[in-house]
This record gives structure tokens, sequence and C-alpha cells, in this order.
């Protein structure tokens, strides 16, 4: 997640939060990845239910939109998907009829050419997301 953290950063989670408080555009959370070795991880919230879901596809690679504009990183690059990981994203792009559901949610690290986030794993249901996470604003 560098820049927004570094290996080795402490950081503070609120766990239980969005049991009582709605997930919101560009939290920084803590989800589960299910079935994964490492389990937990922190990423950020890029779409919420009712959002549309679309790729457009460049000579570099997918560039995602989410209510048509281009999804980009902390540092303002935006995330271009090698086709492999767009054509993950763009199987839940068809399932949904370009719509995020209802209780789910589209998550992304600071790799702006996918990480084990949406790109590899698509929704992330309001379950999987257990904590916030609170930034020092480095």
């Amino acid at each position: 997640m560098e820049p927004l953290f570094y290996e080795g950063d402490t950081i503070t989670s609120l766990l239980g939060y969005y049991d009582c408080n709605p997930v919101a555009r560009d939290d920084i959370v803590l989800a589960d990845y299910g079935g994964a070795s490492f389990g937990i991880i922190l990423k950020t919230v890029k779409a919420l239910p009712g959002d549309t879901l679309s790729l457009h596809e460049t000579n570099e690679g997918s560039n995602i939109l989410v209510n048509g504009k281009i999804l980009a990183t902390s540092n303002g690059v935006k995330y271009t998907l090698p086709s492999h990981l767009a054509n993950i994203l763009k199987s839940y792009e068809l399932d949904s009829g370009g719509v995020v559901p209802a209780g789910n949610y589209l998550i992304f690290g600071e790799k702006p050419t996918g990480s084990f986030d949406s790109t590899r794993s698509g929704f992330f249901t309001h379950k999987q997301i257990i904590a916030k996470v609170l930034s020092d604003e480095k």
C-alpha cells in the first residue's frame, strides 16, 4: 500500500466499525481475502453498491471505470490491468449488468497493474470488510 503505508508501519484499525457505519468510497480497510494464506489484506474502497463498472481497453491494458471515471491510485496513476486480470473484472461486469450489486464493493491496492484485491477476486462483500483503518496522513 505504499505510499500510504510502508512495510513495518503500525496501523490503527476499528474492528466492527462497519457493523454500524456505512462503508464509504476511499475508506482504507482491512478485508478478509478468504482462503489465501495471508488472510487479511489492507486496501482502499473504490466502488460502492449501485456504482457502474466498466473496463476500457487501451494499448497498454484495460482501465477500470467506476461511474464513468477512470480509477487511479492515491498518486493519481491509472489502474491499467493486463488482459488476464482484466478478464476477471470483465466477467464480474457482465454478470452484474455493469452495476456493483447491493452489499458488494470493489477494493484495490496501490499497484496500478493489480494485486491481491478486486482485480483477482472481484467483489468483496460487506461481511468481508472487517475494519476501518485510520490514516496518519503522511
